[in-house]
């Protein structure tokens, strides 16, 4: 299968989440292993799945361009104004709602940070879709037929205003991205997944 275009692994281990399982419709599935592939201007990412009910395994292959794609501390989903390719604008308010009830239920202030930390880039993202002058995203942010439909029956579930209200109590992007972790070596920022027994599933240097 061709690969995906992602700006980032964590955009493309994002893309994940909103996978369901081929077997059993259960999601979302959750990386298991990944692997690069590195080419002259792009990586390919391998993200080896697993489905957490029934075990069922999958594979998703992602193109990233490794110039734009500059490691940042904390990450960015996308470090450019475009929107992104692989998720639409209704996807990423239900990653945002994923995040936050994980923040919610986090076990400790650290994992609540990062969680909350990734909702904010997630109504970041979100928000690349929409016009300077439109207070409602245009057609061509929705990526299916029944996201549209979603759209035409609730559009106010898409307004601009709802979507910058959601962003009061969130850490604050630029602030949080200014502040390099300098006086810490523990990434809270890596606390986004939950954990699996054992080491980190998407290896050491997974964002």
């Amino acid at each position: 299968m061709k690969p995906l275009s992602a700006h980032s692994i964590l955009e493309a281990q994002l893309y994940v989440m909103l996978q369901v399982c081929p077997k059993c419709d259960t999601d979302p599935l959750e990386v298991a292993e990944r692997s690069t592939e590195e080419h002259h201007i792009d990586d390919i990412i391998r993200l080896d799945c697993a489905c957490p009910e029934c075990g069922e395994k999958a594979d998703y292959r992602f193109r990233i361009d490794s110039r734009r794609a500059a490691a940042s501390e904390p990450p960015l989903i996308n470090p450019t104004d475009e929107p992104s390719k692989l998720i639409d604008v209704g996807q990423w308010l239900t990653l945002y709602h994923i995040l936050i009830a994980r923040s919610k239920e986090a076990s400790d202030r650290t994992a609540s940070r990062g969680e909350a930390y990734q909702a904010a880039l997630c109504i970041a993202e979100a928000l690349k879709f929409y016009e300077p002058d439109n207070d409602l995203p245009p057609a061509s942010a929705f990526f299916s037929d029944q996201a549209r439909e979603q759209a035409r029956t609730h559009p106010a579930f898409f307004a601009r205003d709802k979507l910058l209200s959601l962003q009061t109590g969130l850490p604050d992007l630029r602030a949080t991205q200014a502040v390099t972790n300098a006086k810490s070596s523990r990434k809270w920022w890596k606390f986004w997944q939950k954990p699996h027994s054992g080491a980190d599933p998407a290896g050491p240097d997974s964002v």
